[in-house]
């Protein structure tokens, strides 16, 4: 039990609006961490240490990849509290179907990072054998190095890109779950009230 809970008892009815609010405060943070791989993408904070571009690189697309998982999951698990307390409910299995039709790249490509190895790309082979022959004792090193900056360039600008135009479809899904709420839970639309509920001891 939490110190909240030991001093500020709520009721039934409260405590499940606070269970909502939470699940849908969770619900939305996780599509602001999709959004902010957009900035990942773009910069590199680990020049002289030990993580490689491509490993960042990879890295970021792995992070961003499991969003729409962790995002699934949450619209899972809000839409089925929603139901619970709702006599009108939403149909949660063909709300998941069309997220799942959407999504299916992603989707597939987090699973088998989760199942099966490293995610793999042409921006990834490409930038590690542009790092590995401007390592190389070669009259070419610095021409090779010079490409790997362009090929990093390249891909974090096409990926960026590639996040804010997926997470805009995103917003769809959510503002449709919003609109279920907002049909659906009309504390949401005053401020709860949060006195303790004395006669609960």
């Amino acid at each position: 039990m939490s110190p909240t809970e030991l001093t500020y008892p709520l009721n039934a009815k409260t405590t499940t609006h606070h269970e909502v609010a939470t699940l849908l405060f969770d619900l939305w943070g996780s599509v602001e961490a999709l959004k902010q791989c957009e900035f990942y993408f773009r910069r590199y904070p680990f020049a002289g240490l030990p993580v490689s571009r491509d490993d960042h690189f990879r890295n970021v697309c792995e992070m961003y990849f499991g969003w729409f998982y962790m995002i699934r999951e949450r619209i899972k698990k809000y839409l089925n509290k929603l139901n619970a307390i709702n006599d009108d409910h939403v149909d949660v299995g063909r709300f998941l179907k069309a997220y799942d039709r959407e999504f299916d790249q992603e989707l597939r490509a987090r699973n088998s990072v989760h199942h099966s190895g490293p995610f793999e790309d042409l921006s990834i082979d490409r930038l590690r054998l542009t790092r590995l022959m401007s390592m190389g004792k070669t009259d070419r090193r610095s021409d090779w190095a010079s490409e790997h900056d362009r090929a990093y360039r390249a891909a974090t600008k096409e990926w960026a890109l590639r996040v804010k135009r997926r997470a805009r479809v995103v917003d769809v899904f959510i503002d449709a779950v919003a609109k279920a709420t907002l049909e659906r839970t009309a504390f949401l639309a005053h401020p709860i009230d949060l006195t303790p509920d004395l006669a609960q001891g």
